[in-house]
């Protein structure tokens, strides 16, 4: 028996979760440019216009309705 605060955990981490592979893909990557280009709207407009325009291009791409306010 180890004295209080030597004891040894072992865990093992599964190398890949089911539900990570869920949460890619074209929806997720819609997502991200659009909140990217949210954040650059005020500091870097035309930036973020050109991220908006790539937003459109793969709303389109994607299955399903997609709602976003610009």
């Amino acid at each position: 028996m180890a004295e209080w605060g030597e004891e040894e955990f072992e865990c093992e981490w599964p190398d890949e979760n089911p539900d990570d592979q869920e949460m890619q893909g074209p929806e997720v990557e819609l997502q991200n440019t659009f909140y990217t280009a949210e954040d650059m709207k005020r500091n870097k407009p035309v930036d973020a216009l050109e991220m908006f325009e790539t937003v459109v291009l793969l709303a389109e791409s994607v299955e399903g309705e997609t709602k976003f306010k610009f």
